[in-house]
């Protein structure tokens, strides 16, 4: 008698722009492939989702992991549940760091779900050779039932990521100048408010010009 083989599917959210809804499509594809298939997702204390919003907190059937002790967690989920591997989902290459502490006596294999910034690669292989970011995105295949509002309304510069203070200091300046006679254009920022880069913004004269929406979906 064979039994099924069973896959632990981790959805690291290292990404800008990943979510919990991304790990479904891929556990569905699994799935189909013939494998019993377990979700987990690693995931930092308070992140949101500006595209899904409260739904992220809605997804059931998924074992919702905290990032510092995640590889911890991940390698007890694997010997309870008895799995034969783990797919790592994550932008780090290799799965990163937080990937290296599952241990050669663990099968497992990344899949790279973005482009990520970090040069520290993670020891697990990629889940096909030819398997590129790109690739293993995961795509809306229709529109939501109700459209969403355009990100902004008239011309605006788009801060992609978090900005650390150092960094939104030069940003901040460099635009107060730069668009010092362009009165229309506006910053806007995919991340939270901050009480400190408000006030960087408003050191720089361009309080009323920064807008943090959230971020990215």
């Amino acid at each position: 008698m064979t039994t099924t083989p069973r896959i632990l599917l981790v959805e690291h959210l290292d990404a800008i722009g990943s979510s919990l809804t991304d790990l479904r499509p891929r556990a569905h594809l699994l799935r189909n492939m013939g494998f019993d298939v377990r979700m987990a997702a690693i995931a930092s204390e308070g992140e949101g989702d500006l595209q899904h919003g409260n739904a992220e907190r809605r997804q059931s059937g998924i074992e919702h992991l905290d990032e510092a002790r995640g590889t911890e967690l991940v390698r007890r989920a694997v010997e309870t549940w008895v799995a034969d591997a783990v797919v790592w989902a994550s932008s780090a290459p290799g799965g990163g760091e937080a990937a290296r502490a599952l241990g050669s006596d663990t099968t497992a294999w990344w899949w790279p779900s973005g482009w990520s910034l970090s040069r520290a690669s993670g020891p697990l292989p990629r889940l096909a050779p030819e398997l590129g970011p790109g690739d293993a995105c995961v795509l809306e295949g229709e529109r939501p039932k109700s459209a969403r509002l355009s990100l902004w309304d008239g011309p605006y510069a788009l801060v992609a990521s978090p900005l650390k203070p150092a960094d939104a200091e030069h940003l901040f300046d460099g635009f107060a100048r730069a668009a010092d006679k362009r009165d229309e254009i506006d910053l806007v920022l995919l991340d939270h408010p901050d009480p400190e880069l408000e006030a960087l913004a408003r050191a720089a004269g361009i309080t009323q010009r920064v807008h943090f929406v959230g971020p990215a979906p």
